[in-house]
């Protein structure tokens, strides 16, 4: 068996998944392909990579909505980046739920520096943290940030989309899951994942 580490992103053709991270992700996984002695053309992983959808991962539900399920201080990190990537200084609406066995505080503190705004619904999950929980968190750590904890999803978006903003939806893949079959109008499917 031998070890190989690939340090260089793929550049080779566009990826459909947002950030520099998901380069060095192409690269990894070709790499892991090769190395298993996998035939595949290169045609084949271009076009591959060029069509990809990875539902929660920087995910456009529209011109102005991102879903991403970044569940751990990493991942709220590597959205922040990717954020800075695609919108620039433009500081996003954050509709924010955070499972309550996370690190809490190292997730706001990643996201609080795109947001304007902090939206906290209340959601399904009985692991996720009480949305008074995040707002104390955030009280704590940036009290000039303004935040506002609504009773529902349905909530939290029409707030979110009353404002000028971007919005970002994050803060776990299952509440990414949630607001997912809640926009597409199938809550039934999110309660059958839920059992």
């Amino acid at each position: 068996m031998s070890l190989e580490f690939v340090a260089q992103p793929y550049d080779d053709s566009p990826i459909a998944l947002a950030g520099p991270h998901q380069k060095q992700n192409a690269a990894l996984a070709i790499a892991a392909v090769r190395a298993a002695k996998i035939e595949i053309k290169s045609s084949a992983i271009a076009e591959g990579l060029v069509r990809i959808e990875w539902p929660a991962r920087f995910q456009r539900w529209n011109e102005r909505t991102i879903i991403d399920g970044a569940h751990n201080p990493a991942a709220a990190r590597t959205l922040s980046e990717t954020w800075r990537e695609i919108f620039g200084h433009r500081r996003a609406t954050l509709v924010l739920a955070i499972l309550s066995d996370k690190n809490l505080r190292e997730i706001c503190e990643a996201l609080a520096p795109i947001s304007e705004l902090i939206l906290l619904p209340k959601i399904r999950s009985e692991r996720a943290s009480a949305p008074e929980e995040l707002a104390r968190v955030l009280a704590s750590m940036t009290p000039a940030l303004p935040y506002s904890i609504t009773p529902s999803i349905d909530d939290a978006l029409a707030l979110a989309r009353a404002k000028p903003n971007p919005i970002l939806i994050t803060g776990s893949l299952h509440f990414a899951g949630e607001v997912l079959a809640h926009l597409r109008g199938e809550p039934a499917a999110f309660e059958e994942c839920a059992q």
